[in-house]
C-alpha cells in the first residue's frame, strides 16, 4: 500500500511542479462528481429528527420559468425523490412517521465548457402537524461527466437524506452517552 502511494505521488509531483495542478484538480472533481451541502434556514436539533423513519418527496416546483429552469430539471428531481423515497437505509427504513419534503428549485445553471453546473433548492420537510426542517440545498459539479440535470437532482436529494441520517446518528450517539452515564450514576 505504501509503495502504491509513493508511486502515485512520484508520478504526480512532476505535474504539480510543472504547473499542472489543474489536471490534478479536474481528476479530483471527476471522481467526486456532483456534491451537495445542506444549509439550514431554521434551527433543527438532531433529536428532533429521531422519530422520522422515511422521506417522501412531493413533485418539485420552481418560479423561474422554463428559460432559467428547464422542465427536465424538475422531472429529474421528481425521479430522484421517488428513488430516495423507496430506498431503505439503516436510519430511514421507511414507513411512518415520515417527513414530506417540498422542493423548490430557486437557481439552476447548466454546466458550460469551462464552468461547473450549480443548483440551489429550497426544501421544507414537514410532518403531519408542523414544519420540521427548512433548508437550502446547494449542489455543484465541476466534473465534465457529472453535471447534468440528473446528477444535480440526485446529489440534492442525497445531500438531504444524508443530512437527516447523520443527525439521527448524532442524536442516538448522544442518547447512548446519556444512557451510559445515567446507568453509571445508578450503580453508585
Amino acid at each position: 500500500m505504501l509503495q502504491r502511494m509513493t508511486a502515485f505521488f512520484v508520478l504526480l509531483t512532476p505535474l504539480a511542479a510543472g504547473g499542472c495542478t489543474t489536471v490534478i484538480k479536474q481528476a479530483y472533481y471527476e471522481v467526486r462528481g456532483a456534491h451537495g451541502k445542506v444549509n439550514l434556514v431554521n434551527d433543527v436539533e438532531a433529536a428532533t429528527l429521531l422519530p422520522y423513519v422515511s422521506l417522501k418527496f412531493e413533485p418539485a416546483t420552481t418560479t423561474l420559468g422554463e428559460k432559467l429552469c428547464p422542465p427536465v430539471v424538475l422531472e429529474e428531481f421528481d425521479r430522484a425523490g421517488d428513488a430516495a423515497s423507496l430506498a431503505v437505509t439503516e436510519e430511514l427504513p421507511g414507513g411512518a412517521p415520515g417527513l414530506t419534503v417540498a422542493t423548490e428549485v430557486v437557481y439552476f445553471k447548466k454546466k458550460g465548457l469551462f464552468s461547473g453546473a450549480q443548483c440551489l433548492a429550497r426544501v421544507k420537510a414537514r410532518d403531519a402537524a408542523r414544519l420540521v426542517l427548512d433548508a437550502v440545498v446547494e449542489v455543484e459539479s465541476r466534473a465534465f461527466r457529472a453535471g447534468d440535470e440528473d446528477d444535480l437532482a440526485e446529489a440534492s436529494v442525497k445531500a438531504l437524506a444524508d443530512y437527516v441520517s447523520k443527525q439521527k446518528k448524532k442524536a442516538r450517539k448522544g442518547d447512548t452517552d446519556k444512557d451510559s452515564s445515567t446507568q453509571a450514576e445508578k450503580k453508585d
